[in-house]
C-alpha cells in the first residue's frame, strides 16, 4: 500500500509544476503557486491524521486510509475532467490531493508501521514501511516520465489517480484484517 502513496506523493509534488504549466496553460508563476500548494496543505493531512482516526473510527487507521485514498483518486481524476483552466477549482482539487496522500502517509508508513508490533520493532517496522515507500517514488518518477512523454499528461494523471485507487482496494484487505486482530484482542 505504501509503494502506491508514494506513486501519487513522488508524482504530484515532482511533476504537478509542468502539469499546470503544459497541460492547464497556467504562466509560470501560477503553476508554481498552485504546485507548490501541494505539501503545503497536505501538513494538515499530516497533522490531523492520528485525530480523525483515534476520534471518529476509534483508533482503527484503516477506515480511514480507505476513505482517504478513494477521495484521492477522485481528486487526482478531477484535475483532468474539469475545465481546462480554474484556478480555485485547481487549488481545492491540490489541497484535497495533499491532505488524502499525507493521511495514508502517516498512518500506514509511520503509525500502522509501528503499532504492528511491539516496541522494540517498531523503528524497523516503520524502516520496512519506508523502503517500499522509496519503490513507489522511483516508480512515479520513472512511469510519470514515461506517460508525458509517449501518452501525453492525461495518461500521467490516470496512473496516479490508479495508484491511489489500488491503494483503496490493497487496504481493504488491511481493514479486513485490522478487524480480525482487533476482535481477537477483545475476545
Amino acid at each position: 500500500t505504501y509503494i502506491f502513496v508514494y506513486i501519487v506523493r513522488t508524482g504530484t509534488i515532482d511533476w504537478l509544476f509542468m502539469f499546470f504549466l503544459k497541460f492547464k496553460h497556467y504562466d509560470e508563476i501560477q503553476a508554481a503557486a498552485i504546485a507548490g500548494l501541494t505539501p503545503l496543505i497536505g501538513i494538515l493531512g499530516t497533522v490531523s491524521a492520528g485525530f480523525l482516526s483515534d476520534k471518529f473510527f476509534n483508533g482503527h487507521r484503516m477506515p480511514l486510509n480507505l476513505l482517504s485514498f478513494i477521495i484521492l483518486g477522485i481528486s487526482i481524476l478531477l484535475l483532468v475532467f474539469l475545465p481546462e483552466k480554474n484556478y480555485w477549482v485547481d487549488v481545492a482539487l491540490i489541497g484535497s490531493i495533499g491532505i488524502f496522500t499525507c493521511i495514508p502517509q502517516v498512518l500506514v508508513g509511520g503509525v500502522c508501521a509501528a503499532e504492528s508490533g511491539s516496541k522494540k520493532v517498531a523503528s524497523a517496522a516503520t524502516g520496512f514501511a519506508g523502503m517500499f515507500g522509496y519503490i513507489g517514488a522511483s516508480l512515479a518518477g520513472a512511469a510519470t516520465g514515461y506517460f508525458v512523454d509517449t501518452l501525453g499528461w492525461t495518461y500521467a494523471i490516470y496512473f496516479w489517480a490508479i495508484a491511489g485507487f489500488i491503494g483503496a482496494f490493497l487496504t481493504i484487505f488491511m481493514l479486513r484484517a485490522e478487524s480480525k486482530l482487533l476482535k481477537e484482542c477483545d475476545e
